[in-house]
C-alpha cells in the first residue's frame, strides 16, 4: 500500500540463519568461554608480536638503503646533489618519525591485547588455577610459558626494558642521522652556491 504509514521491514538474507524460539530446534549460539578469549586475545598479541618485528625489519631495511644511496650522493658538488641530499635527509626524517610512531603504536596494542587476557585470567580462578598446574607440566614451550607467565602476573620486573624498546631507539638514532644528512646536504647546496 502505498498510503501506508508503517514501512515494510525486508526479510532477512538468507545466509542470517534463524534465530531459535521456545520449542524449537534450532541451536543457539554457544558465548565463548573465557578459555577461549582468552586463548583469543593470546593469539593476537603474539601475531601482533611478529607483525612489529616484521614492520621493523621493512623500516630498518629501507633506511639502511636510503642511506646508502644517499651518502653515495655526498662526494658530489653541485646544487642538484645538495638538493637531492636535503630532500632525501627530510624524508628520512619523516620516515624516522613514522617508524618510530608506528612502533610505539603497535607495541601499545600488543600490550593491550595482553593485558585484556590478564584480566580475565585474573577473574577467573579455575582458569587461573588451571594455567599454573600447566606451569609444573614439563610439556609446555618456552614462548607458551613466558604467555602464562605474563597472564599470571608472573613474568618479570615490569621497569624492565624489553627488546621492542630497542626499536623506539634504532628509529630516533636513525632520525638524528638523517639530520645530519641535511646538514650535509645543506653544506654541499652552500658550496655550490657560493
Amino acid at each position: 500500500m502505498p498510503n501506508d504509514p508503517t514501512p515494510s521491514i525486508p526479510p532477512p538474507p538468507p545466509s542470517v540463519p534463524p534465530t531459535a524460539t521456545a520449542g524449537s530446534a534450532a541451536p543457539l549460539a554457544v558465548p565463548p568461554t573465557n578459555f577461549d578469549l582468552v586463548k583469543f586475545l593470546v593469539e593476537r598479541a603474539h601475531a601482533e608480536g611478529q607483525i612489529f618485528w616484521i614492520r621493523n625489519s621493512v623500516f630498518l631495511t629501507v633506511h639502511a638503503v636510503g642511506l646508502a644511496w644517499v651518502l653515495q650522493g655526498t662526494d658530489k658538488v653541485g646544487e642538484l646533489a645538495g638538493l637531492t641530499v636535503v630532500v632525501s635527509g627530510i624524508f628520512g626524517v619523516v620516515l624516522a618519525i613514522i617508524w618510530h610512531r608506528i612502533t610505539f603504536l603497535g607495541r601499545k596494542l600488543n600490550h593491550a591485547w595482553l593485558q585484556d587476557a590478564k584480566d580475565i585470567v585474573c577473574l577467573d580462578h579455575r582458569l587461573r588455577a588451571a594455567f599454573r598446574l600447566s606451569l609444573s607440566k614439563d610439556g609446555s614451550t618456552t614462548s607458551q610459558a613466558a604467555s602464562v607467565k605474563t597472564l599470571l602476573g608472573d613474568r618479570r620486573d615490569p621497569a624492565a626494558k624489553s627488546p621492542s624498546h630497542s626499536m623506539y631507539f634504532l628509529a630516533e638514532v636513525f632520525g638524528l642521522v638523517w639530520i645530519l644528512v641535511i646538514v650535509a646536504g645543506a653544506n654541499i647546496l652552500l658550496v655550490a652556491i657560493g
